[in-house]
């Protein structure tokens, strides 16, 4: 369901990794990667980065040479109808489930953090609502309302190094590489793994339509280490801010260190302000996966109905799957990383071989 007379622009798509890939880790990547290795998750998120940078090629790879509408439709012709299928329905199953494990992480910091008399799924429908008339446009205005975002997250983090700045205690990093050796590889991994659903985004997007593509590739390289950089700052603010006795302790520390803010002592509770970027970032990536499932389906009579009908089945999908928030830290915890390596990495690594090795691509 493409619209080829849509125009984006570089700067639209370049975006796409800045606010997914913060959205990825917040509730979930870090926290599971705090548990793992405390103040060592610092270590680990650097070398994960330069990992994480170097397998983003073969989404890149794809990306500027898939000459398709769609991903999915880039797998019916490479690997035929059968096969294709195949593996367009486990990137689907895996994008529902990432959609949920998203849905119910942002649904429950909003319980936790500003509702506490709301229910949980109460939160979900009304989040979903707003996002089934946001996925019901197009490409190019979706990410255009990902632009907004991510400028009013980039003011934010701005005023949080400053308004936190006081609050710094560099001790509280020290002593590095106490953790365990194989609990730092597992934050690595971890790091690694969660940032491959911020890079799938950007398949999101056909290139056909993107203006300035000769700018692209210098923009996105330029994105993808802001982006990392940024993450990794985020993390060693949170465990400078909390020291390595409390990091593990809470689910959301990056909202934590945020109660410690003071700007010239002038505002209270500016926290709840500023942790609108959370929001933001979370609400970004919905909208993604959510219009990423609704691109695999066939455009006819009902396609201006998909993104009801889509969040209709997510909400009853994410019910089942997380009864509690105990729940959906245990099957994260045990299941998440292999959803995304499955489900994500997976195909694309059999689509980069594909397209690389066997395919005659247009010059």
């Amino acid at each position: 369901m493409v619209v080829e007379s849509e125009k984006i622009y570089t700067v639209s798509v370049v975006m796409i990794i800045s606010s997914c890939l913060l959205a990825t880790f917040f509730g979930i990547g870090s926290y599971m990667m705090y548990n793992e290795s405390f103040q060592d998750a610092f270590v680990a998120s650097a070398i994960g980065a330069v990992i994480s940078c170097i397998f983003f090629y073969f989404f890149y790879y794809i990306f500027e040479h898939n000459t398709y509408n769609s991903i999915f439709e880039l797998n019916s012709n490479i690997f035929g109808k059968v096969f294709g299928a195949i593996i367009n329905l486990v990137i689907i199953l895996a994008l529902v489930i990432i959609t949920c494990a998203i849905l119910f992480n942002l649904s429950s910091f909003l319980n936790l953090e500003y509702l506490p008399d709301s229910k949980t799924n109460m939160l979900e429908a009304i989040l979903l609502l707003t996002l089934s008339y946001v996925c019901s446009k197009n490409i190019s205005q979706i990410l255009k309302v990902n632009q907004i975002f991510v400028f009013i997250c980039l003011l934010n983090i701005i005023l949080n190094v400053v308004g936190l700045f006081p609050k710094f205690e560099i001790r509280n990093i020290e002593p590095l590489f106490n953790a365990p050796k194989i609990s730092i590889l597992k934050s690595i991994g971890i790091y690694v793994i969660l940032s491959f659903v911020s890079y799938f985004m950007l398949l999101i997007v056909n290139k056909k339509m993107v203006q300035d593509k000769d700018i692209l590739k210098k923009r996105m390289i330029i994105s993808l280490l802001f982006s990392n950089i940024v993450l990794i700052g985020i993390i060693f603010l949170a465990i400078i801010l909390l020291g390595k006795e409390y990091i593990a302790l809470f689910r959301f520390p990056e909202y934590v260190g945020l109660k410690q803010f003071g700007l010239f002592n002038m505002v209270e509770r500016i926290e709840n302000i500023l942790s609108l970027q959370l929001y933001y970032n979370a609400f970004s990536l919905l909208m993604f996966l959510i219009y990423f499932i609704k691109s695999y389906l066939p455009n006819n009579k009902l396609a201006k109905f998909y993104p009801f009908i889509i969040t209709f089945f997510i909400y009853f999908i994410t019910n089942f799957l997380f009864e509690d928030t105990m729940s959906f830290i245990m099957l994260v915890e045990k299941y998440y990383a292999y959803v995304i390596l499955i489900g994500l990495m997976t195909p694309v690594l059999l689509i980069f071989i594909k397209m690389h090795f066997f395919t005659k691509l247009p010059k």
